[in-house]
């Protein structure tokens, strides 16, 4: 769905966000940044989010404490500012932030892809099916919430037959490794300054389920909250 640019939201029913969707924190005094999932809100009281982590380990934020928020609702970067109302530690780490006053658009967004150079393996759907040996290394060059970038030496598979692709993505500075079923749908060809031809494939991935879904759009939301300080 696109939203009208011209539509400005005034609450958080507005962004239609999810439950685990990636929120960007960012602490005025010292300056840091963390980013948390969403675990739900009361509207006009509070909102709930996951503790942020540094080295693994649930950071406690003090209570009173102003933070700034940032997060990406489909087309639109939005901001808002907050304070700790509480922080919990039972029956596990979370904070209560105080419910948003005002949300501002910081920035409208034509697609959230983000470019990257992300080395990926890429391995047939059910083995021996495909000729070729598997898995093939390959380089994604460009990434979203729906679909990727793949770039190799060698043609992958033919239009509109499946792979899986394993990547290693970095969330809230936590390594995971997720395996995404993906479809080629189209391939271009380029040559390099050496010569050589490179394979471009537009993936487009498919059945995603939850927990792949959340680590993948946390990585893609960081990255474009990152470069929208």
């Amino acid at each position: 769905m696109t939203v009208d640019q011209d539509s400005t939201p005034h609450s958080l029913d507005d962004l239609a966000l999810r439950i685990g969707d990636p929120l960007y924190l960012e602490t005025l005094s010292p300056t840091t940044r963390y980013v948390v999932r969403l675990m739900g809100y009361v509207a006009g009281k509070s909102m709930l989010v996951t503790a942020p982590l540094a080295q693994g380990r649930p950071i406690l934020l003090k209570e009173g404490k102003p933070i700034r928020v940032k997060l990406l609702a489909e087309n639109r970067v939005c901001g808002f500012s907050t304070v700790v109302i509480k922080a919990c530690m039972t029956p596990f780490n979370y904070l209560h932030l105080s419910y948003p006053k005002d949300i501002e658009v910081l920035e409208y967004r034509k697609a959230s892809r983000i470019s990257v150079r992300l080395i990926v393996s890429l391995d047939e759907m059910v083995e021996d099916s495909t000729p070729g040996r598997w898995p093939k290394p390959a380089l994604c060059t460009d990434i979203s919430t729906t679909g990727a970038k793949i770039s190799s030496s060698e043609p992958l598979v033919d239009i509109g037959e499946s792979l899986y692709m394993t990547a290693r993505l970095s969330v809230a500075n936590v390594e995971q490794i997720v395996r995404i079923p993906l479809i080629i749908r189209n391939r271009t060809l380029e040559e390099d300054e050496g010569g050589q031809t490179i394979f471009h494939h537009g993936a487009e991935f498919a059945y995603l389920d939850e927990e792949t879904r959340v680590v993948l759009s946390g990585f893609v939301y960081e990255q474009i909250l990152k470069n929208k300080r």
